[in-house]
């Protein structure tokens, strides 16, 4: 393995799935993939405080602590035999990979980065030459460190959100065009009914087959919430419409996250009681189609992650006692099916677990990284399996007893395909206390990356971790069905 920039490597092979009994609470853990699992740290701070994944390529930042002038994003590439080789970006400015998108394609690979002073800059690779250059600077934002919250890139468009709370945001648009990085619109907030739009881009999304943007303005009407679309092609941007909780619901920040996959929305609304709303793209607009009411839970719908008809809504307490966890349903344009509620399958249960969550079709990641002291991070992978004879699902009052029975805005009739989930644990290499393994996660295909920016010395010298594992069972990704269950 080639390193640069001082990096400190380290390459390993692990069987990484617990055996069957730990995981009991859960029918069918039989998740028998074997895992390759590279994992590194690289000199500076925070290594791990932003991740993202793109077929074969992986962005992971450094932006460094608050006394630093510098930061780093590393960019490891999958290359068959040798599981990655680090490209380093480094610019001399704090907050460099505070966050940051990647999106990549067969002829192109980009990558947008902001730091601490509003900037974004965008970075081009040809797979072939795998050589990072610069292709644009961004500097719009306002000052405010903002800028760049929000970050949403797609071929040839770059999407940046600022949300300002109750100054307002925006969020600016981008298009590639003849090599350059142009601004094409900037969408303020909004006046509806008097009333201007708060917190405006807190949350973004983009739809690229109905070519809609989604926008979450969560601090609009009292911090009731707002989300709002935008149509429009790489040569215009217009406004759409915008939608609203139920009135009188009691509903919190909607828009605080927002999800999107083959036309359907999932909108999060976390505050107090906590709800899901579905929706759906169509007719150049968003409209919302129902409701998930939370099924009792505490913290419900602090996140929303939607792939291809499954819903996972995370529920961590991020305390010291109570039980934290992740609700899967099973969702479509007329009803939310509930499938499983993940508690964490390991020894006793933590109230973290759903602090960080990821969906690639019939995948699910979830980590609980978030209760400091001696505790060490953890994630999980569950895959549901569609089973060849559908029965309908039991009442779900038989979920584990921490959770009661989930009420819903309409009684589903759950009367879809059984899915039994399978799953394994992602071992924790570093297995330092604090160490926020499973801070972020990301999974796409067969790589699933999880960041532990709590990791303290090593070769690096410097805070901060990787764990990046591949599946290594042939012909088999990540999202692909294991088998049909009997």
């Amino acid at each position: 393995m080639r390193r640069s920039g001082g990096a400190a490597a380290r390459t390993a092979w692990f069987l990484v799935c617990l055996a069957p009994t730990a995981l009991s609470q859960y029918s069918g853990f039989t998740f028998d993939t074997e895992l390759d699992v590279f994992f590194a740290q690289e000199s500076g701070d925070f290594f791990g405080q932003a991740v993202k994944l793109c077929g074969d390529i992986a962005a992971v930042s450094s932006p460094g602590g608050p006394s630093s002038s510098s930061g780093r994003v590393s960019m490891y590439r999958d290359e068959g035999e040798d599981i990655y080789e680090p490209e380093t970006l480094l610019i001399s400015l704090s907050g460099f990979g505070r966050t940051l998108d990647v999106h990549c394609n067969d002829l192109f690979e980009s990558v947008a980065v902001n730091d601490n002073s509003s900037v974004v800059r965008i970075y081009q690779s040809n797979p072939s030459i795998s050589q990072w250059s610069l292709s644009g600077t961004i500097t719009e934002g306002i000052g405010r460190g903002t800028y760049g919250d929000g970050l949403f890139l797609d071929e040839g468009l770059l999407f940046i959100g600022e949300p300002l709370g109750d100054d307002g945001g925006k969020v600016d648009v981008f298009v590639f065009q003849d090599s350059v990085w142009s601004l094409t619109k900037s969408h303020g907030p909004i006046s509806i009914n008097g009333e201007l739009t708060r917190d405006f881009g807190r949350s973004l999304a983009h739809d690229p087959d109905s070519v809609l943007t989604i926008v979450g303005a969560p601090g609009t009407n009292s911090s009731e919430g707002a989300v709002l679309t935008f149509f429009g092609a790489p040569t215009f941007f217009s406004f759409s419409n915008v939608v609203y909780p139920t009135p009188g619901l009691g509903a919190v920040r909607f828009g605080e996250d927002v999800a999107t996959s083959e036309g359907l929305v999932a909108i999060a609304a976390p505050g107090e009681g906590g709800y899901v709303f579905m929706g759906a793209l169509a007719g150049g607009a968003l409209s919302v189609l129902y409701r998930i009411n939370n099924p009792e839970v505490s913290n419900f719908a602090v996140a929303v992650a939607l792939d291809e008809g499954v819903l996972v809504v995370a529920s961590p307490l991020v305390s010291d006692e109570g039980v934290g966890g992740a609700i899967v349903y099973l969702v479509d344009e007329n009803e939310a099916s509930l499938l499983e509620f993940l508690l964490f399958p390991g020894q006793g249960l933590r109230s973290d677990f759903g602090s960080s969550l990821a969906v690639f079709q019939s995948t699910v990641l979830v980590g609980a990284s978030q209760i400091a002291g001696e505790d060490t991070g953890d994630a999980f992978v569950f895959r549901g399996v569609e089973s060849t004879s559908p029965t309908p699902q039991e009442d779900p009052s038989a979920a584990p007893s921490a959770f009661p029975s989930p009420a819903f805005s309409s009684s589903p009739t759950f009367s879809v395909p059984t899915f039994i989930v399978t799953g394994c644990e992602l071992q924790n290499p570093f297995n330092q206390a604090d160490d926020r393994f499973a801070e972020h996660i990301e999974i796409c295909d067969d790589h699933v990356v999880v960041a532990a920016p709590g990791v303290t010395g090593g070769d690096g010298g410097g805070s901060g971790a990787v764990a990046i594992f591949r599946n290594r069972t042939e012909g088999l990704a990540f999202g692909e069905p294991e088998g049909e269950a009997d």
